[in-house]
This record gives C-alpha cells, structure tokens and sequence, in this order.
C-alpha cells in the first residue's frame, strides 16, 4: 500500500512530493467477530479484544491450540487431567472457549484447523451465555479457499513426539461455486515417565456452496480420538521424593479414550446491501471411555503402593442453533 502527502517547500514555490510504501504482514489482522458477533473493524470496538493470527500459530509451531494465548496479555493456557485439558486463564478466571462462536464441548486441543484465536477479555463474554467474567477464547476454523492451496508439516520431537498435518483447499467446479477444505493431522508422543503415551488422530472436510450471488451454505465435519494413558504422577508422600522422576506407579493398561463427531451448517442470505441472514446448526456426539489406576498413597511397609481404579463409558449429545439478522444503518452521524 502507499500513500502520497504533499508538503510546502522552503526554497520556492514548488511543493515536496512524499511517497510512503508499506506493507502490512501477516501479524495484523484488521477485523474480529467474537465482540459484536459481525466482521467489524477492530478500532471500532470498545471491548477489548486480542487476535492471534494464522501466521503467528505457523511461525511458533503450535500444535496444542491453547498455548496460542501465550502471546495475549493478561492470560495463560492451564493443563489438567492427564494433560488432555485444553484450559484458558484469562484476569484470573478460568474461562470457557468458542468454536466459531459455539461453546467448544470438547476436551481436545487439536490446532490443524483453527486459523486465528480471539480472545474478549472482560464481562463482554456474556454475550455468549453463562461465561466466566474473565472473558472468552473464540477458535476460528479454517474456510474453503477460492485458489488452490496444498500444505503439509511433519514435527519430530524428544520421547518418540511425532506430528504430521496436511492442509488441502480449492474449488470442486470451475465456476468456483462449490469450494472444499481438508485438515488431517495425526500425533503419537511418549513421555518421560514410563508407561505414559499419547496418540491423537484429526480430519474435518468443509464444504462451501455458493446457492446463489446472494446464498451461500457452508458444511463442516470434524472427527476426533484421543487415546492415551493417565497419569497423575506420584502420591503426595515426602517418599515420593526419592523415587526416579522417570518412575510411573501406573498400570500400561490403563487408558482414556475420547471420540467426538461435530457438525456445523452455516447459510448465509443477503436479502439487500444492508441486511443479512444468518441461521448456523452444530450438533456434537462424543463416547468417552476411562479405566483409570490411581496411585494415592503408599502402605506403612514404604514398599507398597495403594491404588484405586475407576472407569466407565459416557455418551454426550450437544445441540446448539444460533440465527442472526444483520443490518448496517446510519443514524446522523454514526454509521454500522
């Protein structure tokens, strides 16, 4: 972009011609939805929003979504259960988090196909329901693109850490009426302590079809498993000190397996050039089976270890329908 400003001259009559060129890099992004729930203008918000753009998640290597919030003020990624949590901190609450404005149900923190984070700070995060005051963490799925777009990653890490993605987008037709998406990514890591592993498979298709100049339909679909074995570490026994850290008191058959299988449909309508129709579904099924070995304390003999185990299967549905109207108007001097 450039810019031309026309400044007086001091040795006649002719003015001074100044060119500024810049370019704006991918670490600025211009709009966010998670305050008003519509693509406005950051500087026109009074909220206090944050984004994370793609191009930060690529340069840092994220993998595990919630580490985004490392680059926002004022927040902080928490772990728990097992590390399976994809917890966020923000002004001292720990708060919910969005999928593209639908409250994340899910315990994964899968990042393949998340293209920025938005995180609202403060008690405008009730514009999304019951939400702590803290604020709210909305992840922004990645679209179907109009150009052909292929990318693919491969990260090999300590404690057998492996990590594969591939990124796919373009249009199905040549009229670019009906564009696609494909995100898969697969993780298997070790730990440094024994008997602890971790295996996660993704893939989400995503569909646009364009209806009409005024209609679009989108569709989304998002699959994923987790399948790893807890581990809380060591009693809490000033014993526990002296065993090697590598150590686990666990047992290898103890596992958590979670699936989840989430749909979105968005359709969008623009009746004129200032009014809009938007109505999204999204419905989420996840199975969640745990047989879990806790290691809680140690016997009087300091050579046994007691230990309890608990389990089972659990069924969640989750259903949600958000419809918006959208209008931009203008009220003397004051435009939206």
């Amino acid at each position: 972009m450039g810019q031309t400003t026309s400044l007086p001259s001091t040795q006649g009559d002719e003015p001074i011609e100044l060119v500024v060129t810049g370019e704006q890099d991918g670490y600025t992004v211009p709009e966010a939805s998670t305050a008003t729930r519509t693509d406005t203008p950051l500087r026109d918000i009074p909220q206090s929003i944050q984004v994370v753009p793609q191009q930060v998640l690529k340069d840092q290597r994220i993998t595990r979504i919630n580490e985004a919030v490392r680059n926002v003020s004022g927040t902080s990624f928490t772990t728990g259960y097992g590390n399976s949590e994809n917890g966020v901190n923000i002004r001292g609450f720990n708060t919910n988090s969005l999928r593209d404005g639908f409250t994340n149900t899910s315990v994964f923190t899968n990042a393949t196909n998340i293209e920025q984070v938005e995180v609202l700070k403060g008690p405008a995060s009730v514009l999304y329901g019951e939400v702590e005051p803290g604020g709210v963490v909305n992840y922004v799925k990645k679209k179907p693109l109009s150009n052909p777009y292929y990318a693919a990653n491969f990260t090999a890490g300590s404690y057998n850490y492996y990590n594969g993605a591939i990124d796919l987008s373009g249009p199905l037709t040549t009229d670019k009426n009906l564009l696609y998406r494909l995100n898969v990514s697969y993780e298997d890591s070790n730990s440094f302590r024994d008997l602890v592993f971790n295996k996660a498979f993704f893939i989400s298709p995503a569909f646009t079809y364009k209806i009409s100049d005024r209609t679009t339909l989108d569709f989304a679909y998002e699959y994923q498993k987790l399948d790893s074995n807890f581990d809380r570490g060591f009693p809490n026994d000033p014993r526990s000190f002296t065993l090697p850290i590598n150590l686990s008191l666990n047992d290898y058959n103890a596992a958590q397996v979670s699936e989840s299988h989430q749909i979105d449909l968005t359709l969008n309508h623009q009746f004129n050039d200032h009014l809009r129709l938007r109505s999204r579904f999204n419905v989420n099924f996840e199975h969640y089976y745990s047989a879990v070995v806790n290691e809680y304390a140690f016997a009087e003999d300091g050579q046994t270890v007691l230990r309890g185990f608990y389990g089972g299967d659990s069924n969640y549905i989750y259903l949600a329908l958000q419809t918006d109207l959208i209008a931009k108007f203008k009220t003397g001097s004051i435009e939206r």
